[in-house]
């Protein structure tokens, strides 16, 4: 039987149990490096680093969710923090498509996910972060708004220009 995020928080937070924690991160640990390739358009070498860097945050904070929103909506937020203070320090630059084709054969991803890994090169920085949190890891638009601290409206607005600009990429692309 699988305990519940709340249970494991729980047992973290009053226990300091790591073994709870243990499962915790290795629950999302996949979501948030997915989450991490699709920003870093694929830069596997500091991937490992950024999540490394969540999970601590995490460990750290844990104390502090309040349960207002989903554990993995606050978890997403960290793990989005901790993408943005290493973007604005290193302005990460975006890697060409052989580098993608050889990152996606790694992750055994379809052609398919190198073709969107390169459709969300024609999306600006928030453009991007609202097209994957909502159509690739299913967060609905209240969540995303939490996540990126960004109003409702202005994610709307983003996934909606996201839509567009890559319907045009696809379109043009075939």
């Amino acid at each position: 039987m699988s305990l519940s995020d709340s249970i494991l928080i729980t047992q973290v937070i009053l226990n300091d149990d790591h073994l709870a924690f243990k499962t915790l991160v290795e629950r999302y640990q996949s979501d948030i490096r997915g989450l991490l390739l699709r920003l870093t358009h694929g830069n596997k070498d500091i991937i490992d680093d950024l999540a490394q860097e969540s999970f601590i945050r995490v460990y750290k904070y844990l104390s502090s969710f309040n349960a207002e929103a989903k554990f993995k909506t606050w978890l997403f937020r960290i793990a989005y923090n901790v993408f943005y203070e290493y973007y604005n320090k290193n302005k990460i630059i975006q890697l060409d498509i052989d580098s993608l084709e050889i990152a996606d054969k790694e992750n055994n991803n379809s052609s398919n996910a190198i073709d969107f890994q390169q459709a969300l090169k024609v999306l600006n920085q928030n453009e991007q972060i609202v097209i994957i949190l909502h159509f690739e890891k299913g967060f609905t638009h209240k969540e995303v708004s939490k996540i990126t601290k960004q109003p409702l409206g202005t994610v709307k607005t983003n996934i909606m220009r996201g839509k567009e600009k890559l319907k045009k990429f696809y379109n043009y692309e075939r």
